[in-house]
């Protein structure tokens, strides 16, 4: 796909490529640079919190949502571009959670190894599940991430039962980094998900000057349309 600039179409045009155990696809040769550089952030991390913590998702996978621990109940549950926290670690009454990022073999480096949802190594544009396979996907602040921001969004919509729940969260019209090669714009990715999804709700928030996304969600730091922000959306697959 040709991608193009944020505020025409939607994406920008770098091309740059981005329980406990892992299983699945482990990505060929050598790491990108991005890759490179998001290892590295979350070598930082560890080095400075000792633990990689993860207390705070439970919040944003149900209070954010307008959703109780008892909608995962029995569910399969599907975090994209999941990070090496233990992002599901709090959903112990789903079925199944499963975590999919293309650097999750050096998570269990990170203490990874200690969790019980189970890694898969993939990317998002080609992860290795069955069409339909889960009730519940998530994609938390990594949309901006994916080498091709339309193609894993696709791979979402395959992979999710039909009336399955989707659950973003994307950082929108900010500056293209290494890690973060696409600028998203919100009215593109409003316009893809129209015709393969029903929007049960939208949360607009702007981004604090540290882009630390989490902290910016829970201090509900307001959103300006020309400026970087953040998208919170709550769909349905449409059958």
């Amino acid at each position: 796909m040709q991608a193009a600039k944020c505020g025409t179409s939607g994406l920008n045009s770098s091309r740059d490529p981005k329980g406990a155990k892992t299983e699945g696809q482990t990505p060929s040769g050598s790491r990108s640079l991005k890759e490179q550089e998001e290892i590295a952030y979350w070598n930082r991390r560890a080095e400075a919190e000792k633990t990689l913590g993860n207390g705070h998702y439970k919040h944003f996978f149900t209070g954010h949502f307008d959703l109780t621990p008892e909608d995962y109940a029995g569910k399969h549950v599907l975090d994209v571009g999941c990070g090496p926290r233990g992002s599901l670690e709090w959903c112990t009454m789903a079925a199944s959670t499963t975590g999919a990022d293309p650097l999750a073999d050096e998570y269990l480096a990170l203490g990874a190894h200690a969790h019980r949802m189970t890694y898969v190594a993939t990317r998002a544009e080609t992860m290795p599940f069955d069409d339909g396979r889960f009730d519940v996907i998530s994609c938390f602040n990594a949309l901006d991430h994916v080498d091709d921001v339309e193609m894993s969004l696709a791979e979402m919509h395959r992979c999710l039962a039909p009336a399955g729940l989707l659950l973003v969260i994307v950082e929108v019209n900010h500056k293209p980094t290494v890690a973060e090669p696409h600028c998203i714009d919100p009215a593109w990715l409003m316009s893809w998900i129209a015709s393969r999804f029903e929007l049960v709700s939208e949360r607009r928030n702007g981004v604090r000057s540290d882009h630390n996304i989490y902290r910016s969600l829970s201090e509900d730091t307001p959103f300006q349309d020309s400026e970087a922000g953040i998208l919170s959306l709550k769909l349905l697959r449409r059958e």
